[in-house]
């Protein structure tokens, strides 16, 4: 079968490896002092962010990195104490966050752990809740293997208590079926559900659910290209690219850099 149509099919995704993990390995870094670029495709590498958008292969415009690869690379590019917060496991609740816009409402890519679970999505701050536009949920095994838990099918909230978003939780949307006001019978079928059919028996499909492997895996990387390109244009346009981390209620300012903290000289800094 083609590649590139094997690469953007969420069919052929498989959390335990598949083509596009293969094409990945590509633009790997080596030599990372936190990250061994050789090991299983569920445990985090870091990504060579020109490398990869810069290409000019079809096969890596196409392909997407885990999201535990986009966490590495992205915290790769903060400093050595942001990184160590995260993997350090004597610290309960770690988050990284970036303000896309200026005001109160804007969106704020995140990355938190609590304990060995990982949060990571975009979301607005609209006083009693948190507008979720993409919402992952991860856990990190004793090994540092990631495996998808959740996966948002649409947009969806957090209630704020007194406060304190209620980070575990989150309530997806439900579209109201139509006719539904004046009395009309909802039409069958879950709308969290959407269809996936095999390139190869019509007739047959899954219906995918926010806990389906498939689905997670591929939303996961839709996530974690937008993470990535987040930083990556900022950096080939020379802006400012600044972010804050959180490390047990201790908040910290960073601004990303290009050079990569753990890899060669640049870990001096």
């Amino acid at each position: 079968r083609d590649k590139l149509e094997e690469l953007g099919n969420t069919w052929y995704c498989d959390p335990e490896g598949d083509l596009c993990d293969e094409v990945m390995k590509g633009v790997f870094v080596s030599g990372s002092k936190f990250f061994d670029g050789r090991v299983s495709a569920r445990c985090m590498h870091v990504v060579n962010l020109e490398a990869y958008f810069k290409a000019e292969d079809p096969l890596l415009e196409q392909a997407k990195p885990r999201l535990c690869d986009a966490v590495a690379t992205i915290l790769s590019h903060t400093s050595k104490e942001c990184l160590e917060a995260f993997l350090n496991p004597s610290i309960g609740e770690f988050a990284y966050r970036r303000e896309l816009d200026r005001n109160k409402a804007g969106t704020v890519l995140i990355v938190r752990r609590k304990g060995n679970k990982v949060f990571a999505g975009a979301y607005r701050n609209l006083g009693f809740r948190l507008q979720w536009t993409l919402y992952v949920k991860s856990l990190v095994s004793i090994t540092g293997q990631w495996h998808e838990a959740y996966a948002t099918l649409k947009p969806g909230s957090t209630p704020i208590v007194s406060g304190i978003p209620a980070w575990g939780s989150f309530a997806p949307e439900d579209d109201q079926p139509k006719g539904a006001q004046d009395g009309a019978k909802p039409e069958e079928g879950s709308p969290r559900k959407i269809e996936l059919s095999s390139p190869k028996k019509k007739q047959e499909h899954d219906d995918l659910s926010p806990e389906s492997p498939k689905f997670m895996l591929y939303q996961s990387r839709l996530l974690a290209k937008y993470l990535l390109w987040d930083i990556w244009v900022r950096f080939d346009s020379l802006y400012e690219c600044r972010a804050t981390w959180e490390a047990d209620g201790v908040v910290t300012g960073v601004r990303l850099k290009r050079t990569l903290v753990g890899v060669g000289e640049e870990d001096e800094e």
